[in-house]
C-alpha cells in the first residue's frame, strides 16, 4: 500500500495565514462568557491537619461551630476527640471566659455560650442564658433534691432537669444498701452540685460583663458617628447651631435614626443622610430664633393678663367680652407687645384700661359681621338697608349656629353665646417661621398655653339651617313673625310648648335644640344625646339610625302651645326641679374671681364653699353681685328649664 503524500498546499494550522474576511459558509457563533466557579470549603479538608489546626486555633468558638455545620468532612474533623485542643485554643481567644464546666464538653460549652438559638425550639432568641441547663421540670412532692441536683427557683417552686432526675433515679435503684457507700455518694453529689453552682455564678458574671462591654462598644461607635456628623456640619457652617440647642432639642437631635446608629460614617452614608440632617438643624434653628423673638411679647402678655381680669370685674356679668388672645391680636396690642423699646408709651395699667372699652366694642362688631358672613346675604333687603339693619338679623329668634368639630356635644348655639363658644377658639400651634408681628404674638400665646383667637381657623362655625327651619315653625306657632321676632321677645313671652307624642312640655329654646337640630347631628355622641332627651322614636317619624343625616322636622300639628293654666302648672313643676338642677351643673362663677375668659366654673356647693373660705360670705348671696352664670351657659339652649312630662286630656 502506497503512503499518502501530503498536498503541496497543506500547511500546519499554526502556519496558516489569518484571513480578515470571515468565512461566509460557516455561521459565526457567539461565545458565552465562562462562569466563575463559586468558592466553597470543599477543598479545605484536603489541607494538612497541622495547617488546619493552626488556622482553627485562631478562630472564635462560634466560628468553629458554624464551620462544623457546613460540611460533613469539616464536622468529622472538628468533632473528633483529637480536635479538643482546637476548641480550647478558640476558647482562650475570648477574654475572661471561665473554664469549661466539668459536666460539659468543649463543643457543648461553646454551643451554650455563643449560639444565639434556643436550645429547645431552635429559634433565634435574645441573648439570655440559663447556665444551669435548658430543660427544667418540677420536682416530685416530698423528694428533697436541692443538695444533690442543680435547680432553679421559679414561681415558688424548685425545678430540675428531667434527664438528671432519671439518671439519679437509676443510680439509686441499683445502689448497694451500705450506709458508708450511700454517704460517700451523697457527699460526691453535694460537691458536684456546689461545683455546678460556682460555675454558674462565674459564667453569669462573665455574660453580664460581656453585655456591658458590648454596650460600651456600641456607645463608642455612636459617639464616634456623632463626632463625624458634627465635623460634616462644621464644613456646612452649622456646627455652632448645634451648640445653641436647648436640652430637649439636643436630646431629640442625638436620638434621630441617622445619628444613633452604631456605625462609622462614610462618605456614601453622609451623602445619603446629608439633606435630612441639614433640614433638621435648620428647623431647630428657626424654632430657636422664633423663641428668642417671643421673650418680649410673652412677658408682656403675662403682665396685661392681670390688668384685663381687673377690667372684666368692672363690667356687667351679662356682657360678652373678648378673650385674652382676641385682645392680644388687636392692632393696638400687637404694636405694644412686639416693639422692643424698654418703655412703650401708653403701655401702662391706666392706658390699657382706657383702651379696652373701644377694643371690646370693635371686637364684638367684627365678630358679628363674621357671623353675618357665615349666614349669607339677606334675601329681603329693602331699599335703605344699612349696617344696623344687618346686625339685627343676629338677634332674631331664628338665628342659630352649630359647631362642626367632632368633639363638640352642643346641638345648636344661639347668638351671642356663639361669641364665647370654646370650640371656636382652637388650640394654638407654633409657627417655626414667623414673618410678621402677628405670628410672633400667636407663638407667644402657644408658649403660654393659650388658645387661638375666636374663629381663627374659620372652619368650626356654620349656620344651622335645620334649627332655623324649626325655629320658624315654633315662632309661627307662638303667634310671632319669623322675619321680625327676636329671641328676647320669645324669652319675654315665656310660652310652653307640648309634644303630643311624648307628653313633654318645654320652652321654645328647648323645643328647637332638643328635637330638631339633633336630627342633623354628624357624630354618634349627638345621636345619643338626641335619644337621651326624647326616647320616643315616633317624634322622628320614619327616621332610623342610618338616616340621621336625612332631615325631616316635626310638623307644627304635632306641637301644641299650652294655655295659661297649663303653663302655670308647668312653671310650678319647673320651679320644683330648678333647685336640684342648680346644684348639679358646674356653671357658676365667682364675680370677685372673674377673668377676661369667663372664670372658673363650679357647681353650687363648690361655689358656696369658695365664697365662704376665700371671701368670707356665708349668707345673703345675690346673683350678679356675688356670683354669675358662665357666659357659655347663660343663653345656652341646653340650660333652659328642664322639660316636664304631664298627662294631657287631649288625644
Amino acid at each position: 500500500m502506497l503512503p499518502i503524500e501530503a498536498s503541496d498546499n497543506y500547511k500546519p494550522h499554526h502556519e496558516r495565514p489569518s484571513s480578515d474576511e470571515p468565512d461566509m459558509d460557516e455561521p459565526e457563533v457567539e461565545r458565552r462568557p465562562r462562569k466563575r466557579r463559586k468558592k466553597d470549603l470543599s477543598k479545605l479538608p484536603d489541607m494538612p491537619l497541622d495547617i488546619l489546626f493552626e488556622i482553627f486555633g485562631n478562630l472564635h468558638p462560634l466560628d468553629l461551630l458554624r464551620l462544623a455545620r457546613t460540611t460533613k468532612a469539616l464536622r468529622d474533623i472538628l468533632m473528633s476527640r483529637s480536635s479538643i485542643t482546637i476548641w480550647r485554643e478558640a476558647r482562650n481567644n475570648v477574654e475572661r471566659l471561665p473554664d469549661c464546666p466539668a459536666d460539659l464538653s468543649e463543643v457543648a460549652y461553646a454551643n451554650l455560650a455563643f449560639d444565639p438559638h434556643c436550645h429547645l425550639t431552635i429559634t433565634l432568641t435574645a441573648r439570655f442564658l440559663d447556665w444551669s441547663g435548658t430543660q427544667w421540670f418540677d420536682a416530685l412532692e416530698g423528694l428533697d433534691l436541692q443538695k444533690v441536683l442543680p435547680s432553679i427557683l421559679r414561681s415558688d417552686k424548685y425545678w430540675y432537669r428531667r434527664d438528671q432526675i432519671v439518671q439519679l433515679t437509676g443510680i439509686i435503684e441499683d445502689f448497694p444498701a451500705g450506709e458508708e457507700e450511700a454517704m460517700a455518694f451523697y457527699n460526691s453529689r453535694v460537691a458536684w452540685v456546689k461545683e455546678m453552682q460556682d460555675s454558674e455564678v462565674a459564667l453569669t458574671a462573665w455574660q453580664e460583663d460581656q453585655s456591658q462591654q458590648r454596650s460600651q462598644e456600641l456607645d463608642d461607635l455612636r459617639l464616634q458617628r456623632r463626632k463625624q456628623i458634627m465635623e460634616r456640619l462644621a464644613e456646612c457652617g452649622l456646627a455652632d447651631e448645634v451648640g445653641l440647642m436647648d436640652d430637649d432639642n439636643f436630646e431629640a437631635f442625638i436620638t434621630q435614626s441617622w445619628m444613633k446608629q452604631p456605625k462609622a460614617l462614610t462618605t456614601r452614608t453622609w451623602n445619603n443622610i446629608k439633606d435630612s440632617v441639614i433640614e433638621y438643624v435648620l428647623e431647630v434653628q428657626s424654632y430657636r430664633i422664633a423663641n428668642e423673638r417671643l421673650r418680649v411679647p410673652s412677658d408682656r402678655i403675662e403682665t396685661i393678663a392681670g390688668i384685663l381680669d381687673q377690667y372684666a370685674r368692672t363690667r356687667p356679668t351679662t356682657e360678652y367680652l373678648p378673650s385674652l388672645p382676641d385682645i392680644c391680636v388687636s392692632p393696638e396690642f400687637i404694636r405694644w407687645l412686639t416693639i422692643e423699646a424698654p418703655q412703650v408709651v401708653g403701655f401702662t395699667s391706666t392706658g390699657i384700661m382706657q383702651k379696652l372699652p373701644e377694643i371690646c366694642a370693635h371686637w364684638r362688631k367684627t365678630a358679628s359681621f363674621e357671623l353675618l358672613e357665615i349666614m349669607g346675604p339677606s334675601e329681603k333687603a329693602a331699599p335703605g338697608y344699612n349696617e344696623a339693619d344687618e346686625l339685627k338679623r343676629l338677634d332674631l329668634a331664628t338665628t342659630f349656629f352649630k359647631c362642626v368639630t367632632e368633639c363638640c356635644y352642643h346641638g345648636t348655639i344661639a347668638y351671642p353665646r356663639i361669641l364665647v363658644h370654646p370650640c371656636a377658639a382652637p388650640l394654638s400651634t407654633f409657627f417655626n417661621k414667623p414673618n410678621s408681628d402677628v405670628y410672633d404674638v400667636l407663638n407667644a400665646l402657644d408658649v403660654l398655653g393659650l388658645r387661638f383667637p375666636w374663629n381663627f381657623s374659620r372652619d368650626t362655625i356654620e349656620f344651622d339651617w335645620v334649627a332655623w327651619d324649626a325655629a320658624r315653625e315654633i315662632v309661627t306657632l307662638c303667634g310671632g313673625d319669623p322675619e321680625k321676632t327676636t329671641a328676647m321677645q320669645m324669652d319675654a313671652l315665656d310660652r310652653r310648648l307640648a309634644c303630643k307624642q311624648c307628653k313633654t312640655a318645654m320652652n321654645w329654646r328647648k323645643a328647637v335644640s332638643l328635637f330638631l337640630p339633633q336630627l342633623n347631628a354628624d357624630s354618634k355622641l349627638r345621636q345619643l344625646i338626641c335619644l337621651r332627651f326624647c326616647p320616643f322614636t315616633k317624634v322622628y317619624h320614619s327616621l332610623s339610625y342610618t338616616h340621621m343625616h336625612s332631615y325631616r322636622y316635626v310638623e307644627p300639628a304635632q306641637w301644641r302651645v299650652l294655655d295659661q293654666d297649663r303653663t302655670d302648672l308647668v312653671l310650678q313643676k319647673e320651679a320644683e326641679r330648678s333647685e336640684q338642677a342648680k346644684r348639679c351643673w358646674a356653671k357658676w362663677c365667682c364675680t370677685r374671681c372673674r377673668t377676661i375668659s369667663g372664670g372658673r366654673r363650679m357647681d353650687w356647693g363648690s361655689l358656696k364653699l369658695h365664697l365662704v373660705q376665700d371671701h368670707g360670705f356665708e349668707e345673703g348671696l345675690r346673683k350678679g353681685r356675688d356670683y354669675y352664670m358662665h357666659p357659655d351657659i347663660e343663653s345656652s339652649e341646653m340650660d333652659g328649664p328642664d322639660e316636664v312630662h304631664f298627662q294631657s286630656r287631649h288625644k
